[in-house]
C-alpha cells in the first residue's frame, strides 16, 4: 500500500489526504515517483467528487480524465493533497487537486472529470463450501 492518511472528506465538497513520503515512494532520482503523485491527486479529487454526489459516499466514482502538472520535485517528508469541486451536473463533476509540501510549496496540480456510476456494490464473502 502507499500509506496515505485521509485527513478530511468533507460534505462541503473537499477532501484532504496526507502522505509521509519515504524511500519506498522514490524513483531513481530520489524524488517521489510520478505515479505516487498522480495517485494522491486522483484520490483527493475522487473523494471530493464522491461527496459532491452523496455526502455519505455510498456511490461509486470513476475518473474519466485527469490532467496533471508536475511543478516541483516531491522529496521525502510529509505532503498534503487537497481536492475541491469546480462544478458539476447530474452524473459528472469537475474537481481539482493540489499537492503541497510542509512549507506549502505547490508540487503538483490536477484537474479531472469524475463520473458517478451508481451505488457501491460490496462483494460479500462466499458462504459456499468449496471443499
Amino acid at each position: 500500500t502507499i500509506g496515505y492518511d485521509i485527513e478530511r472528506s468533507n460534505p462541503d465538497g473537499d477532501a484532504i489526504i496526507s502522505l509521509q513520503v519515504d524511500e519506498r515512494h522514490l524513483n531513481g532520482h530520489g524524488i517521489a515517483h510520478g505515479g505516487i503523485v498522480a495517485t494522491l491527486l486522483d484520490t483527493a479529487a475522487g473523494r471530493t467528487a464522491a461527496t459532491f454526489f452523496d455526502q455519505d459516499r455510498k456511490i461509486s466514482i470513476v475518473t474519466v480524465s485527469m490532467n496533471i502538472s508536475y511543478l516541483a520535485p516531491c522529496t521525502p517528508g510529509r505532503v498534503i493533497c487537497t481536492g475541491r469541486v469546480l462544478g458539476g451536473g447530474k452524473t459528472s463533476v469537475v474537481c481539482e487537486a493540489e499537492l503541497r509540501d510542509e512549507t506549502q510549496k505547490l508540487l503538483a496540480k490536477a484537474v479531472g472529470v469524475f463520473r458517478s456510476i451508481g451505488a457501491k456494490k460490496w462483494n460479500k464473502p462466499s458462504t459456499k463450501d468449496d471443499g
